[in-house]
C-alpha cells in the first residue's frame, strides 16, 4: 500500500527543518572556527555539507511541491524537470565521487603525510582532485541533462519527471555514467576504507 502523498509531504516537510538546521550548525562551526576551517581534512567535508545543502534546498522543496499537488510536477515545465534531474543526479554524483576521494585523502593524510606537507603536493594531492572532480560533473551533467545527444520525454506525473534521462539509452555516455559515477566510487570507498581498517589493526 503506497503512503498517501499529504503523509509523505508532511513526513519530508517535518525532516527538512531539523536536517537544515543541522547543516547550517556544523557549516558555521567549521567555517568560523580558524583551526578547524584551515584543517585539510575538514576541506572536503565543508565541501560536501555545502553541495548537500544545495541539493536539500532545492532538491526536497520540489519533493514537496510533486506531493503537494498529488503526485504532479508543479510547473510542468522542462525548465523545472531540468533543475531538478540536474540536482537530483548531478549534485548527488558530486557528492558520491567527492565521499570516494575523501577516503583516499584520508589514506593519504594518515599514512603518506608528506605528499601534502608542502603547497605543491597540497595543490595536486588536495585542491586539484575536489576541484577537478567538481569542474568535471558539472561539464557531464551540463551536456548529458541540459545539452543531451538525444530527445528528452519528461513525464510530468512521475517524481523527479521520470528520470533517468534519454543519454541513458546512449550507450557509451549511459555506461560511463554509471561505471564511473556510480560504480566506481563505490569500489573505491570499499577498497580505501577496508584497507586503512587493516592497515590500523594490524
Amino acid at each position: 500500500m503506497a503512503i498517501p502523498f499529504p503523509v509523505r509531504f508532511w513526513i519530508f516537510l517535518i525532516s527538512l527543518i531539523p536536517s537544515f538546521v543541522c547543516y547550517v550548525f556544523v557549516l558555521w562551526h567549521l567555517l568560523c572556527d580558524r583551526v578547524l576551517r584551515s584543517t585539510l581534512s575538514n576541506h572536503t567535508i565543508i565541501l560536501l555539507l555545502i553541495i548537500n545543502l544545495i541539493y536539500e534546498l532545492i532538491n526536497i522543496p520540489l519533493y514537496l511541491s510533486y506531493f503537494y499537488h498529488s503526485g504532479n510536477v508543479f510547473p510542468s515545465t522542462p525548465n523545472i524537470c531540468l533543475l531538478w534531474i540536474f540536482i537530483d543526479e548531478g549534485l548527488f554524483s558530486i557528492s558520491l565521487l567527492i565521499t570516494a576521494w575523501a577516503s583516499v585523502e584520508r589514506y593519504i593524510i594518515i599514512f603518506h603525510k608528506k605528499l601534502i606537507s608542502t603547497w605543491k603536493g597540497r595543490a595536486l594531492f588536495h585542491y586539484g582532485p575536489l576541484i577537478i572532480l567538481v569542474v568535471y560533473l558539472f561539464l557531464f551533467f551540463s551536456f548529458a541533462v541540459v545539452f543531451p545527444p538525444c530527445k528528452n520525454a519528461f513525464e510530468y506525473d512521475a517524481p523527479v519527471c521520470g528520470s533517468p534521462l534519454c543519454y541513458y539509452d546512449v550507450k557509451l555516455v549511459g555506461i560511463w555514467d554509471v561505471l564511473f559515477h556510480d560504480i566506481s566510487p563505490i569500489v573505491v570507498m570499499a577498497v580505501f576504507n577496508v584497507t586503512l581498517f587493516f592497515r590500523v589493526i594490524l
